[in-house]
């Protein structure tokens, strides 16, 4: 369990972003960005292929949100006020006080910098609020986008795995990345 009130962080203000609990009013932005054949190329995951889909999938998260086994937060871009992506902390191990962190991106918002905003701003509140010690974060190797995300927010490689892919049925090689609180003052 975390040491904070995880409530604290359901909302977060960034330069161009807001990072925020999920509601039922993102059904839309969030189905439009689940539907997506290129954003499930890399990931291990159904496809939602309707809204009710992405209704029960919202319902999921929020619902391991209140049960502690993760934080997650829709990305909304501050100009149009859609939700562009989502980003997690999963995993949370409080014995080695750690999480892994998890992102995906709406295509039309790729390569402009907001998901490394949003990567940073979750990697400063893990830090400096959570009290966590490290971040894990793992991409497919050949996702090269999020290997240069995680590679410019500080994360080191530590290892390759190989993982068996259920959903598209084909073996994985991913990179594991780790960053660490070098300033930990807990």
């Amino acid at each position: 369990m975390l040491p904070v009130d995880i409530a604290s962080y359901e909302s977060m203000n960034t330069k161009n972003l807001v990072l925020r609990k999920a509601t039922i009013r993102d059904v839309d932005d969030i189905f439009e960005i689940r539907n997506d054949p290129q954003l499930f190329r890399y990931l291990d995951d159904h496809m939602d292929k309707t809204k009710d889909e992405t209704r029960s999938y919202l319902a999921r998260m929020n619902k391991g949100q209140k049960e502690h086994k993760w934080i997650i937060w829709v990305i909304e871009y501050k100009a149009d006020r859609k939700v562009i992506g989502t980003i997690c902390l999963a995993n949370i191990n409080d014995i080695e006080s750690s999480a892994s962190v998890d992102f995906v991106m709406h295509p039309n918002y790729q390569n402009q910098g907001y998901m490394q905003e949003s990567l940073d701003t979750v990697a400063m509140i893990s830090f400096d609020k959570l009290g966590l010690e490290k971040l894990i974060a793992v991409t497919d190797s050949k996702n090269t986008a999020a290997v240069g995300l995680v590679e410019n927010s500080d994360f080191r490689y530590v290892e390759t795995i190989y993982q068996y892919n259920a959903i598209q049925q084909i073996e994985t090689k991913l990179n594991k990345y780790i960053l660490v609180n070098e300033y930990n003052f807990f």
